[in-house]
């Protein structure tokens, strides 16, 4: 039933849900997926405040974890991750729990498959995790997840490089080590040059968030960046006359006064809009 997305909220409604979860470990192995799956279906289409009501949210995690695993086909693990990714986004109790069933290294597993719905469906789980400060924490450590994270906002597909943009733009936001840390992958600047001239505007303004948190989070890294061709790409960013990127636009012009302050560059006399490197 649960294959049919019309038949879901009949199911919930009637406490299919509740009885789909002993099924899940009990049985034979088929049985146990087909629970599971069932469970990651409502999960993806019904809200899982609803579906999963108190405690049962966290009950549905491990059985859902259990789809990510290389034995089972990619859509089940493809919806096991859409609805992981709507779990996380309900509270940090249930975040917590998918990181005490060791759920961020199988998420995480992934964004490094050849597959681009898992990869994309994997981006956007993650982008949900890093709301944890616990989530954030494990980015600051010696890792490659930041890294990871900056090559993947170079991604073809949009909605891959958007949620892997907006999970580095969280992380940057509230951690000035994750700022340090994008210079660790070797082709930071090709990644950053992708950011600012992406053809998608949302991409570009999470792709600004990033850089301006960058630029903010201290001098050196702020110099790191303006030594480059960064600083034209966002002055002819901050006059670009295009309405559908007026977010995008209204970062950099933020990320210019943010290295006006460093006296990194000051504003031109002759036009208080234009600005120019300080000579060293």
């Amino acid at each position: 039933m649960c294959s049919l997305q019309e038949l879901r909220g009949k199911v919930v409604q009637d406490g299919g849900a509740k009885a789909l979860l002993p099924l899940t470990s009990q049985g034979t192995e088929k049985g146990k997926r087909q629970a599971s799956q069932a469970l990651a279906r409502i999960g993806i289409t019904i809200n899982p405040e609803v579906a999963f009501p108190g405690q049962r949210n966290f009950e549905v995690i491990r059985p859902l974890l259990n789809l990510l695993h290389q034995d089972c086909s990619a859509l089940e693990n493809f919806e096991a991750l859409m609805a992981l990714t709507n779990l996380a986004a309900m509270n940090e109790s249930t975040r917590k729990r998918i990181l005490t069933d060791q759920g961020l290294s199988k998420i995480e597993y992934y964004l490094m498959e050849d597959h681009v719905y898992l990869n994309r469906a994997a981006a956007q789980c993650i982008c949900n995790m890093v709301t944890s400060d616990e989530v954030v924490g494990l980015y600051e450590k010696e890792n490659d997840r930041v890294k990871f994270l900056a090559l993947l906002c170079q991604e073809e597909d949009e909605d891959t490089a958007k949620a892997s943009a907006g999970a580095l733009a969280m992380l940057t936001t509230v951690s000035k080590k994750c700022c340090e840390k994008i210079f660790e992958a070797n082709a930071w600047l090709d990644i950053l040059h992708t950011l600012i001239a992406n053809p998608s505007a949302e991409v570009q303004h999470r792709g600004m968030v990033i850089i301006l948190n960058m630029i903010k989070s201290g001098e050196q890294v702020a110099q790191r960046i303006f030594e480059t061709d960064i600083m034209e790409l966002i002055m002819g960013l901050s006059k670009l006359p295009d309405d559908s990127r007026s977010k995008a636009r209204e970062l950099a012009v933020h990320c210019l006064k943010a290295a006006e302050k460093y006296n990194i560059i000051e504003k031109n006399d002759d036009d208080e809009n234009r600005f120019e490197e300080i000579s060293s």
